[in-house]
């Protein structure tokens, strides 16, 4: 943890206020958690302890999912190490260069200095991974993840198609194949926050259509779906975890309990 500098304007700013206030919170506390270039190990549990002590009811990979959406940090995975910077880091932080040390953590590809990384990715759309999109993303790739050597959830190899990826995109109504880099970046990290959460394909076809049911006047879109994804799980997570079939018979009997009124 270090200390660093927030600027009066930090809180009135647009991108700032379009955040929910725990994302707020916690991209304050990126900031101390950051080395001298603006870089962490993206460790969502290493980082929550961080920025919300022993609180187990915040949600940090949907968090940094919208800060990243928000163009506040750009994740990024580098020789299978999953990675954050902070973008425009040192625009903001002062540090004295005899001060400054040099960070361990890699650079995202294609750029060595913090300063060049641009709110939008742009600097690196066509090399970064999952978590920032890039190739692998384009090819229908979602965020895989595998217990990594820094302790936490790290992106796997990728292979040509995700189906919790494609499912999720499904269910929503997004055709991935013709996302921005942006906007797949930020699916991506919702992926990657329900996959954390145990999500299957089959798992978001039944809470998607519980959703839909529940939630008649609402747009299911990636973000809804992704903001009420545990309030739905309250009433069939485990029966739906059982297969398709079971998941599509507890989804037809929250369709018709809607229907009666219960």
């Amino acid at each position: 943890m270090r200390i660093r500098t927030v600027k009066p304007e930090f809180f009135t700013h647009p991108e700032v206020v379009a955040c929910s206030i725990p994302a707020r919170l916690l991209f304050l506390s990126l900031l101390t958690q950051a080395d001298d270039e603006g870089r962490l190990y993206n460790l969502p549990r290493k980082i929550g302890g961080e920025a919300f002590g022993d609180a187990d009811d915040v949600d940090v990979g949907e968090l940094l999912a919208e800060l990243e959406q928000r163009g506040r940090i750009l994740r990024y995975v580098v020789d299978g190490k999953p990675c954050i910077q902070v973008v425009n880091f040192r625009k903001h932080q002062a540090i004295p260069p005899t001060k400054s040390r040099p960070s361990v953590v890699p650079a995202p590809p294609g750029n060595d200095s913090a300063d060049e990384v641009q709110p939008d990715g742009s600097d690196s759309a066509a090399t970064r991974l999952p978590d920032g999109s890039g190739p692998a993303a384009r090819n229908g790739t979602g965020n895989r993840e595998v217990e990594g050597e820094q302790g936490s959830l790290a992106p796997a190899a990728q292979s040509r198609s995700d189906p919790l990826f494609e499912a999720f995109c499904s269910e929503t109504s997004v055709d991935w194949h013709e996302l921005s880099d942006a906007r797949r970046g930020a699916i991506n990290g919702m992926v990657g926050s329900l996959r954390e959460r145990g999500a299957t394909p089959e798992l978001v076809a039944a809470r998607a259509e519980e959703f839909r049911h529940r939630w008649p006047d609402i747009p299911l879109t990636p973000e809804t779906l992704t903001r009420r994804w545990a309030e739905l799980g309250q009433h069939f997570t485990r029966s739906a975890r059982r297969g398709p079939d079971r998941a599509m018979e507890i989804a037809q009997r929250a369709k018709e309990e809607a229907h009666a009124g219960l």
